[in-house]
């Protein structure tokens, strides 16, 4: 995986980003101030962490959007919870790619923000 192209493919979807952090196996897109993509590559297979940023105190209302909707979401092959992070809350949408390609792995990243849309 090349960070430039990846680069490249989000500036031109119109995306700003922030900031690019190394990660272990790994990047971290930073692309607005309340939302990050983790991209880990291991044996051609990448695995895609879309991160949002909640208000902590809708944490009740997004757990019960997540068990009510959890297998619909389960049915199109990703997995979504809550994880606490620097003191902040967060929506974690995962999805594992096999075979990874640039244009399937956008597809998937605009797909894990309708599945974060969802819970939210």
């Amino acid at each position: 995986m090349k960070i430039n192209d990846l680069t490249r493919i989000i500036e031109d979807l119109g995306f700003h980003i922030e900031r690019i952090e190394n990660i272990e196996r790994g990047i971290r897109i930073f692309i607005k101030e309340n939302f990050y993509i983790d991209i880990i590559e291991e044996n051609n297979e990448w695995i895609l962490y879309y991160v949002r940023k909640v208000d902590c105190k809708n944490l009740h209302l997004i757990r019960e959007k997540i068990k009510k909707r959890n297998q619909e979401i389960l049915n199109r092959g990703y997995i979504t919870g809550i994880c606490f992070l620097s003191n902040s809350c967060n929506v974690v949408v995962v999805k594992k790619l096999k075979n990874g390609k640039d244009e399937k792995l956008w597809d998937e990243y605009f797909n894990m923000i309708k599945v974060a849309d969802l819970v939210t």
